[in-house]
């Protein structure tokens, strides 16, 4: 596969892009994340906060869950990665994502992880491996079913820009997972927003900063390590994106389709109109875009099954 020109990485979006056309003289002014959050309604869900899954103050996850009984097979249960170029981010602000979760019935994990300057690569694909580990643990389960019930063996990892390059590095290569003490079989999907997957040769002072001491790009990218038992995949992203370019989405659904032989493996969706933020945001209720939500819907649907 020939590599295009890379993508851009702009300073991460803590103030959000421009919202929609009909809320924009609301939003204009402070479009936070957390100004997200407080126009979405959490009622879907209640939550336990700040779990250690790790010692470093960084590795600690929230758990958020549908109110209401359990299924009899225990909930299914997401593990959701936030971006911010692996420089910045808070668990919390992405409660938005645990209430469009919950109303699919899941449950939803959301760690916060190691970021720079403190540590480089490959120390936030650890913390997320580690994280993933921690909720097939005896202790996780634990804590985790006391809280809120049975849950299922599968976990779905999904994530948004620096966060879906986290967890595709984790779905794809077992080698992480492995190494964290968990169990690769038991993932089932990966769900990626407008991921940075084709990174490799550093050409923005980003990777440089972050990659550039690793010189073998089978270790920084997913795609070399795709193969026939790689999970199914729903890989999203949107034509405006000028952060990270479409074409990344594109490559690693390529790859899948090739390394699995099976072109039903991976469902590709580029949302026209859509920014780098624009994409995240179109999981909220109120700035919901249904073909992102009806495909997520479908796509969860068919990966609650325990392997």
């Amino acid at each position: 596969m020939t590599k295009q020109t890379k993508s851009r990485f702009s300073s991460p979006f803590r103030p959000l892009l421009a919202l929609a056309a009909g809320l924009g003289a609301l939003l204009s002014s402070a479009c936070t994340l957390e100004n997200l959050n407080r126009i979405v309604p959490d009622g879907a869900y209640q939550s336990i906060r700040n779990l250690p899954y790790g010692p470093h103050p960084r590795q600690t996850l929230d758990v958020h869950w549908p109110k209401g009984p359990p299924p009899a097979e225990g909930w299914p249960v997401a593990v959701w990665i936030y971006g911010g170029s692996w420089e910045s981010g808070d668990k919390w602000q992405y409660r938005f994502v645990a209430q469009t979760l919950a109303k699919l019935g899941w449950a939803t994990v959301i760690p916060d992880y190691r970021v720079a300057p403190e540590v480089r690569f490959p120390a936030f694909v650890e913390d997320t491996a580690l994280a993933v580990a921690w909720t097939q643990s005896r202790e996780g389960r634990r804590a985790m079913e006391q809280a809120m019930g049975p849950i299922r063996k599968s976990r779905v990892l999904m994530g948004h820009s620096a966060g879906a390059y986290n967890a595709a590095m984790v779905a794809y290569n077992p080698r992480w997972l492995r190494q964290a003490g968990g169990d690769p079989t038991a993932v089932t999907g990966f769900v990626g927003l407008a991921g940075p997957y084709d990174i490799h040769p550093y050409d923005v002072p980003l990777t440089k900063r972050l990659f550039g001491h690793e010189t073998d790009p089978e270790r920084v990218e997913p795609m070399p390590h795709l193969g026939p038992d790689s999970p199914s995949s729903l890989l999203v992203t949107g034509d405006g994106d000028e952060t990270v370019l479409p074409r990344h989405t594109h490559i690693l659904a390529e790859s899948i389709r090739d390394s699995t032989g099976d072109p039903g493996r991976v469902t590709e969706i580029t949302l026209p109109g859509a920014g780098h933020a624009g994409v995240l945001v179109g999981l909220t209720k109120i700035l919901e875009k249904p073909r992102l939500t009806e495909a997520l819907s479908r796509f969860l649907q068919s990966r609650q099954r325990d392997p």
